[in-house]
């Protein structure tokens, strides 16, 4: 057995590698660390295990970030080990643990894998619950899985003349990063920076691997959706929506738009991204669309770093950086986004 280190933005090895393994999502993929190289300058530390002839047989997705820990992945909802239950996914843990023990301070693993992490040392957080929508059956079968209060809504925003259509420009992208903009101020959230947005149309959306779903009305975007895709799943990453158009229901109709494209395309599942417990109505919204609710538990080694932004706890200044975002100006709020949001990793 031979450890080593890849880099998935150069090196075809790890493309290779992921497509045989089914738990892979399209946070394992060479594009999206392309996106948090190129937007955030972390630097990609993928723990491999190679078997005799050379075949990488394990593989955990890290970044170094900020200095001190390793993250498998940042701005990533889950993206766990893909390791076997065996011995050599074991040993590939136990070589990452003396790595981490020679000078990174903690590393945070975000998902479960096919290994007990928890045996091997770990500290496990249960901070976090994802939502999954199986793709098992046909359109009508899967609506009837909906609450009927969903039906409705969408019902509704055809009646009003809403339409939903793919949005492949870079032009489209900013016109989600403005729909971004307001909704991070609604809830008092620092944006992220543009050029994240624009890394993942370069690196994602204009090679097929994701998607911009826009919610048109009167010829203004007035919703968006970007959805992620690789192998069986999609995944739900980002929405954002003016609020002045709330009631047309523009959500619910970006919602039924990628389950059908699910269906057309294939795939399996898709996961509507990570919620905290306490938020009961953005968990109840998701379980209307008849998903299953599962724990989404994050990894820590040697143990849980109090404060981390990536545990579901209040980051520090939280009341204070809310009331900046509320009032300050779009242009404070860019500049804000790009000086400071890699510190959230």
């Amino acid at each position: 057995m031979q450890f080593d280190t890849v880099d998935p933005t150069r090196e075809p090895v790890w493309e290779a590698f992921i497509h045989e393994m089914p738990e892979t999502t399209p946070f394992h993929t060479g594009a999206w660390a392309k996106v948090l190289r190129d937007t955030y300058d972390f630097q990609p530390r993928y723990m491999v295990a190679r078997n005799t002839n050379g075949k990488i047989v394990g593989g955990i997705p890290l970044f170094a970030v900020n200095g001190s820990r390793l993250v498998g992945a940042p701005f990533s909802d889950y993206c766990p080990p893909l390791l076997q239950d065996s011995e050599d996914g074991r040993a590939l843990v136990e070589e990452l643990k003396r790595t981490t023990s020679n000078g990174d301070s903690a590393l945070e693993l975000r998902g479960t894998s096919a290994l007990d992490l928890e045996s091997q040392g770990f500290t496990k957080t249960d901070a976090f619950l994802q939502h999954v929508i199986d793709l098992d059956g046909d359109m009508e079968e899967l609506e009837a899985r909906c609450r009927k209060s969903v039906l409705r809504t969408i019902r509704k925003a055809k009646r009003n003349g809403l339409t939903v259509r793919a949005g492949h420009t870079l032009s489209n992208m900013e016109r989600f990063y403005d729909l971004n903009m307001h909704t991070r101020r609604k809830h008092g959230l620092i944006p992220q920076p543009w050029r994240f947005f624009e890394n993942i149309h370069r690196h994602v959306i204009s090679s097929g691997g994701g998607v911009l779903l826009l919610c048109e009305y009167e010829g203004r975007a007035i919703a968006a959706d970007i959805v992620l895709g690789y192998g069986t799943r999609l995944v739900g990453k980002f929405n954002a929506s003016d609020s002045r158009y709330q009631t047309l229901g523009p959500n619910n109709l970006l919602q039924m738009a990628t389950i059908e494209l699910g269906v057309a395309d294939g795939y399996r599942e898709i996961n509507l991204g990570r919620s905290e417990p306490e938020q009961e109505g953005l968990r109840s919204y998701k379980l209307s669309w008849g998903s299953r609710e599962e724990p989404l538990p994050y990894y820590y080694y040697p143990a849980d770093q109090t404060g981390s932004w990536s545990t579901g706890q209040t980051p520090p200044g939280q009341q204070l950086m809310a009331l900046f975002v509320r009032f300050a100006p779009s242009w404070a709020l860019r500049m804000a986004g790009a000086a400071i949001y890699r510190r959230a990793a």
